[in-house]
């Protein structure tokens, strides 16, 4: 156990029932700026960000309630914050009485740093097509899944509850005379991987008449056609 306690990729902190500190690994001082001895000085509470919530984990930990898996802010030894995902249990001795507490924690503030450049460029993504008025979709062939963007909902005037995911439902969207061209097209890039572009006639959910420009192509895998995308533009204006 000491050999995997000192070699974690996490930071494993060994803690008594007042979440004072009995033990911890050399990654738990290089997560925190704190040498071994500084960090067997401090309590669970002097490393949080979030005093409050760590007392109440512990408490529902010792009280017998089963954690799952959460995210935490601590604090480094120099004032800088770093997102962690703990993960705590609880130690008994051979009597089954509980008697310690282990926190394994994980560094998480790359992952962290991804979601949020990723949720800020869907974030640009979303306006750019709403000013745009255009929408993204692909056809999985695979699993026959259809999926779109936000724009391609407000295009066709339907919530996120609507499910695209029925082909022949979706042509019902264009004029009848319409309907016939956007088959046709569909069919030949999903058979032929023919790639199309078109300007047609559009009514909403509403029943507001559009004309929208649709462009298909299609991606081949391992020599056959596995998915179907394009995008949809409002061009009524």
């Amino acid at each position: 156990y000491r050999t995997l306690f000192q070699q974690s990729a996490d930071a494993v902190f060994i803690l008594d029932l007042q979440a004072r500190h009995v033990e911890v690994n050399q990654r738990a001082t290089e997560m925190l700026g704190y040498s071994h001895e500084e960090l067997l000085q401090l309590s669970a509470k002097d490393i949080s960000a979030e005093v409050a919530q760590s007392t109440n984990v512990f408490s529902k930990l010792i009280s017998g309630e089963v954690l799952q898996t959460y995210e935490r802010v601590f604090r480094r030894k120099d004032g800088s914050l770093v997102d962690v995902e703990p993960h705590v249990t609880l130690l008994r001795d051979e009597d089954g009485q509980p008697f310690r507490i282990q926190s394994i924690v994980r560094d998480i503030s790359e992952r962290k740093r991804v979601e949020e450049a990723l949720r800020k460029s869907q974030s640009l993504l979303n306006e750019t097509q709403r000013i745009t008025k255009v929408g993204g979709w692909e056809l999985d062939l695979i699993t026959n899944k259809l999926t779109g963007t936000d724009e391609v909902y407000q295009i066709h005037g339907v919530t996120k509850d609507y499910d695209p995911g029925n082909a022949t439902q979706d042509i019902q969207f264009y004029t009848p005379e319409d309907q016939i061209k956007i088959s046709e097209a569909l069919k030949r890039a999903v058979e032929e991987g023919v790639p199309y572009n078109l300007e047609l006639q559009f009514i909403t959910a509403q029943g507001l008449k559009l004309w929208v420009r649709t462009i298909g192509q299609a991606e081949r895998r391992e020599g056959k056609i596995s998915r179907i995308f394009g995008n949809i533009m409002d061009i009524t204006e």
